[in-house]
């Protein structure tokens, strides 16, 4: 039972048409909205149609959550092990309010990759969406072959690294 829920996790690889946002998933997920750095309001589809990479990689985290914590510097080092590839990493947390995900963005100072928190009105169209149970949760967006996979291997598991190397 495990080994079938493991591939169809692995395989659970779903085609869209384009790379546009709003052709990957439906309008309800292409217009979550969510909160920068800056205190701008932007929606998925603004900030995953703004980049050119050819991967996106999601990493939905909170900052109470250990093993949000605890994963973020493994994949900071895949981010700087790809760091020659066409490939980029999205931070979004889920913490309920902005002081506690500001606070953590201060300790985590060393984290470049773009950074952003998903407002509460819309954590529900996430969740329900890619069936999200828990986080640390990853979701990896193919934009060169219009495909994605949900429930993504944990950055300190080497099968991320080897997914992403086959789909560059």
């Amino acid at each position: 039972m495990r080994v079938a829920l493991f591939l169809w996790s692995f395989l659970a690889i779903v085609p869209f048409a384009g790379a546009q946002i709003s052709n990957i998933f439906n309008e309800n997920v292409a217009n979550v909205r969510l909160e920068s750095l800056q205190g701008d309001t932007l929606t998925l589809a603004q900030v995953i149609e703004s980049k050119d990479e050819c991967l996106v990689l999601i990493d939905f985290w909170a900052s109470w959550c250990k093993p949000c914590i605890q994963e973020i510097p493994h994949a900071l080092a895949l981010k700087n092990e790809m760091k020659a590839e066409k490939i980029i990493f999205i931070f979004i947390s889920t913490d309920e309010g902005q002081p506690e995900w500001l606070n953590a963005m201060k300790y985590h100072q060393s984290n470049p990759s773009p950074q952003y928190r998903l407002l509460k009105e819309d954590k529900v169209i996430i969740r329900d969406y890619f069936n999200i149970s828990g986080i640390p949760y990853y979701l990896l967006i193919d934009l060169k072959n219009n495909q994605f996979v949900k429930d993504t291997p944990w950055p300190s598991n080497p099968r991320l690294a080897k997914m992403i190397r086959k789909w560059l």
